[in-house]
């Protein structure tokens, strides 16, 4: 039974283990992975030799689209950022929830970064591409008439209960002393089992689109 181990030997084992990560792994799933898993900051990651460039580069070409609906009006844009849904849920719960029904949907499409307003009818072309085009990240549904968040990437399709959405992000910002992949990993653990299922009929009728 090994009782000590040097620092040495330790550092060769790590290294060796992020080696087999990289021979294993897509760089996205190797970064979600030193992220998510490792607890790995960006200084650490970039200490043991890791780059990352091709990705961010790669990442920095992807957009999001953006839908807003209310009872009364709707506002499509797109969006410089590539947003997951822990992202969806910051801009909601922290900027916008408290707004809803008070401010108008394009004064809300402020909160999102670079956002560029996009005519109705183009939305429903740009969200039935989005598998074909790798330039487009995420699609986001934000139907206030319904309190639900519409989320689709890759062309898989969430639905969530806002306030459910909104909840999980608070839960998981009670610590300031977190890091942003601990708060991430907390927020999916308490958003996990909480889709509202849709139908087939209604998944096919309404596409991650809309009610445009």
């Amino acid at each position: 039974m090994i009782n000590d181990i040097s620092k040495e030997r330790q550092t060769e084992i790590i290294e060796k283990a992020l080696d087999w990560f990289s021979e294993h792994f897509e760089a996205k799933e190797l970064l979600d992975i030193l992220h998510e898993h490792l607890d790995m900051t960006d200084a650490e990651i970039d200490l043991f030799g890791f780059d990352f460039s091709d990705l961010e580069q790669e990442e920095d070409n992807r957009f999001s689209i953006v839908h807003l609906h209310d009872f009364d009006e709707d506002y499509c844009l797109t969006s410089s950022k590539s947003y997951d849904l822990y992202d969806a849920a910051e801009i909601y719960h922290k900027y916008m929830k408290s707004d809803v029904g008070k401010l108008s949907l394009d004064s809300l499409a402020h909160w999102f970064d670079d956002p560029n307003w996009i005519d109705e009818r183009l939305y429903p072309i740009l969200c039935q591409s989005l598998s074909k085009n790798g330039e487009i990240s995420t699609i986001i549904n934000f139907d206030f008439a319904n309190e639900e968040l519409i989320y689709s990437i890759d062309s898989e399709l969430r639905v969530y209960d806002l306030e459910d959405v909104s909840e999980a992000y608070a839960k998981a910002n009670q610590n300031n002393g977190l890091c942003t992949a601990t708060r991430k990993n907390i927020f999916y653990e308490n958003i996990l089992g909480k889709e509202i299922e849709c139908s087939t009929e209604s998944d096919e009728e309404e596409s991650p689109s809309m009610n445009v």
